[in-house]
C-alpha cells in the first residue's frame, strides 16, 4: 500500500499523488540548489518524459518499507481521534488532548470529522436522544441496557484479547415479519461507524465461498459489521477469524493477512436467531435482544421529530460522542455484562425445530422423568393432529435432544427390552 505519513496522519495515496507530489517537489526547487548542470524545469520534462518509468509500479515497489508506529489501543486504555484532539479512554473516564503529546502515527480513515465537547459531569443525560433510543431498544431494563453499553464498548475498544474473542450478535427479542431495521438494530450499528473504520457486509447475500469476500476490510478496519444475516448462516465460518489472524484478498492485487491483534471485530445483525450449540459457539458469541420498542409503525423518526445522524447539530454529535465513549469506559470497567435472555432460548428451539413442537415441549416434559420416546412421539403427534402425522419417532427424539441442548439439560438414553427410554435432567 502506498502511504504518506504527514503531521502523525497516514494516508493512502496512488502512483499519479505519487508523481504530483514529486513534480510539485521540483517546481518549487531553487536552481541554486541544484548541483547538476540543469534546471528544474529541465528536471520536470524528463520526469515527464519517462514517467511511466519514474512512476511505474514496478519503480514504487522499490520504495523503502515504512515500519509505522501507530497508536494503538491497549488492554486498559482506549484512543479515539477528533480534529481538535484525541481522547483518551480508561476506566475512570476520558479526557481530550491535543496531538502534540500523542506518540505514533494514525490512519486517516480513524480521523472522527468534528469536534469533541467533554460533556462529562452535565446533568440530564438521561433526556439526550442517543440515551434514549439505547433505552427503548434494551426494553427499558437496566440490565439489557448494561449488556448493550458494554458490546457497543467492547467493539469499539479496539485491543483484542486472546481469552476473550466473541462476534457481537444484535437479534429481534421476537420473531418478526417485517425486515430488518425497523427494530432499531440496523441503527445501533450504524453508530459504529461514526466513531471507527467499519466495513457493513450485507449479510443476505455474502457467501464465505467467495475468493473477494473480505476484499473491502484495509489494515485499519475495526468493526466488520454482518447486516441483515440470512437464516442457515454459517456462523462457524467465522470462528477462525474471530480468533485468529484474517487472510484479504482483493481483485487485481496480492493476498495480504491482518494479524489477529490488528485484526477486526465482528458484529452481526439478524432478524432471526444465530444457528450454534456447544461451548464453541458460547464461547465465541455476545447475544443481545432488541425489544420492540420500534416497529413499522412507529420509528426512531416518529419518537424523535427527525432521522438520526443525518439531521444532527453539533449539540446532539457532542452528546452521542461522551455516550459512546462511555460505552467504552463502561466495557473497560466492567466487561462484557450478561443478562438473562427474554426470548433467545425459546425463538432458537422454534427456528431449529418446529413451532408447534416448541410450544408442545415447554409445557409437557417433567425433568427427570423417563419417557417412553415412542409415547413422547404419539403425544406429539396427537396434540397437533394432523399437522404432525408424517414426522417420525426419531426426528421427534431429535428434537428432543435440540430442546435439551438449548436449554443445558443433560440427556439419558436407556433401553427394557424392545422399549427405548429418555429422560431429562437438569445439569449438575
Amino acid at each position: 500500500t502506498l502511504v504518506r505519513v504527514e503531521n502523525k496522519v497516514v494516508r493512502r495515496i496512488s502512483s499519479e499523488k505519487v508523481k504530483d507530489f514529486v513534480l510539485g517537489y521540483v517546481r518549487g526547487l531553487d536552481a541554486s540548489v541544484i548541483e547538476e548542470d540543469c534546471t528544474p524545469g529541465e528536471i520536470e520534462e524528463m520526469l515527464l518524459r519517462g514517467g511511466n518509468v519514474y512512476f511505474s509500479d514496478a519503480l514504487l515497489e522499490g520504495l523503502r518499507p515504512l515500519d509505522l508506529d501507530t497508536k494503538e489501543d491497549t488492554a486498559e486504555e482506549s484512543y479515539f481521534f477528533f480534529r481538535n484532539g484525541y481522547v483518551r479512554v480508561t476506566a475512570e473516564g476520558y479526557e481530550l488532548l491535543p496531538y502534540s503529546q500523542m506518540d505514533g502515527v494514525i490512519w486517516e480513515d480513524q480521523i472522527i470529522e468534528r469536534d469533541f465537547v467533554d460533556l462529562q459531569g452535565t446533568d440530564g443525560h438521561e433526556t439526550w436522544e442517543w440515551h434514549q433510543h439505547l433505552h427503548y431498544v434494551s426494553g427499558q431494563d437496566p440490565e439489557r441496557h448494561n449488556a448493550l453499553c458494554t458490546g457497543i464498548g467492547y467493539l469499539l475498544h479496539g485491543w483484542k484479547d486472546p481469552s476473550k474473542t466473541k462476534a457481537v450478535i444484535f437479534m429481534d427479542e421476537e420473531d418478526a415479519d417485517f425486515e430488518e431495521g425497523r427494530s432499531g438494530k440496523s441503527l445501533t450499528a450504524r453508530a459504529l461507524q461514526e466513531m471507527v473504520p467499519t466495513v457493513r457486509i450485507d449479510g443476505r447475500n455474502f457467501r464465505f465461498r467467495s475468493q473477494f469476500a473480505f476484499q473491502r476490510v484495509r489494515e485499519d478496519t475495526q468493526v466488520v459489521d454482518f447486516n441483515d444475516v440470512r437464516p442457515k448462516f454459517p456462523f462457524e465460518r467465522l470462528f477462525s477469524l474471530i480468533t485468529g489472524e484474517m487472510p484479504v484478498e482483493r481483485k487485481g492485487r496480492d493476498e495480504f493477512t491482518i494479524p489477529f491483534e490488528q485484526s477486526p471485530k465482528f458484529l452481526l445483525s439478524t432478524n432471526y436467531v444465530v444457528e450454534g450449540g456447544g461451548a464453541s459457539f458460547e464461547d465465541r458469541t455476545f447475544q443481545i435482544e432488541f425489544a420492540p420498542y420500534y416497529s413499522p409503525d412507529w420509528t426512531p423518526v416518529d419518537e424523535f421529530g427527525h432521522r438520526f445522524f443525518e439531521d444532527w447539530g453539533e449539540e446532539e454529535w457532542a452528546q452521542f460522542d461522551n455516550i459512546m465513549l462511555a460505552c467504552v469506559r463502561q466495557y473497560l470497567r466492567d466487561g462484557l455484562v450478561e443478562y438473562e435472555h427474554v426470548n433467545l432460548r425459546r425463538r432458537k428451539l422454534r427456528q431449529e425445530t418446529h413451532s408447534d413442537f416448541a410450544e408442545w415441549i415447554t409445557g409437557f416434559i417433567d425433568l427427570g422423568r423417563r419417557y417412553d420416546k415412542k409415547a413422547l412421539w404419539r403425544s406429539f403427534k396427537e396434540a397437533y393432529e394432523p399437522d404432525h402425522d408424517h414426522r417420525t419417532s426419531y426426528q421427534t427424539t431429535q428434537w428432543v435432544k435440540i430442546f435439551a441442548q438449548i436449554y443445558d439439560y443433560s440427556v439419558e438414553e436407556s433401553k427394557s427390552g424392545s422399549t427405548r427410554y429418555i429422560k431429562l435432567c437438569e445439569t449438575e
